[in-house]
């Protein structure tokens, strides 16, 4: 019990940086946000340390994530666009801009690897290897980007239950990653009853296929 309520803690903890950055870009109820950024519409958010710090590779790339924000047309609900940048030592620049709120990418020990997870994510922007969520509206992804990652790449992804997810990370040759369903209010989101929602442990091959799924 004590290792799900620390699960469910870090999933809060995510929750409130989402809202945090959310918060930011759309205190006017529309445009983007401001604050500390790669370019005038792009920002960190209100939690740098944990949303936009970089992950700095064995080559001395450094890799780290930008928001923009917006809201949809009479809806009022927000969405979000965010950019997945390598920096290499030398000054070179890629970008891959995806829809959603990606999380702080991760690398894998052997440095061939990114991985990092989208909430609210746009599905046709990846190469799915699976597609492990139950429900159309509540679904997120953990992804895959071979390095050295290019303007052209393409992620390989498996799509989740649980319309937020929290940061992977790598452990005995497999990623672990929690979703929840929990905070979609707290988004402007219909889709999901916060009193009714359910939150999820996956430990993922590296192939893409789901080693467990636990119910927190």
């Amino acid at each position: 019990m004590k290792k799900y309520r620390m699960l469910v803690a870090a999933l809060v903890v995510i929750l409130l940086t989402v809202t945090q950055v959310y918060a930011m870009g759309m205190g006017g109820g529309t445009g983007t946000g401001g604050g500390m950024g790669m370019g005038s519409s792009d920002n960190f958010g209100m939690t740098n340390g944990m949303s936009a710090s970089p992950v700095v590779g064995g080559d001395g790339t450094a890799y780290l994530v930008t928001y923009t924000t917006g809201a949809t047309s009479g809806t009022g609900s927000g969405t979000f666009t965010s950019t997945l940048t390598a920096l290499t030592a030398a000054g070179q620049r890629s970008s891959i801009t995806l829809t959603g709120f990606v999380s702080r990418p991760v690398l894998s020990p052997d440095g061939g690897l990114l991985v990092a997870s989208t909430s609210m994510p746009d599905m046709t922007q990846y190469n799915m290897a699976g597609n492990y969520n139950t429900s159309a509206t509540s679904k997120s992804t953990v992804y895959e980007v071979q390095l050295p990652m290019t303007q052209n790449s393409k992620p390989i992804a498996v799509s989740l239950d649980g319309n937020f997810a929290s940061v992977p990370v790598f452990a005995n040759g497999k990623i672990y990653v929690t979703t929840t369903d929990f905070g979609g209010s707290m988004m402007g989101s219909t889709s999901t009853n916060p009193q009714q929602g359910k939150s999820y442990m996956y430990i993922i091959n590296l192939n893409g296929t789901i080693a467990s799924k636990i119910e927190i």
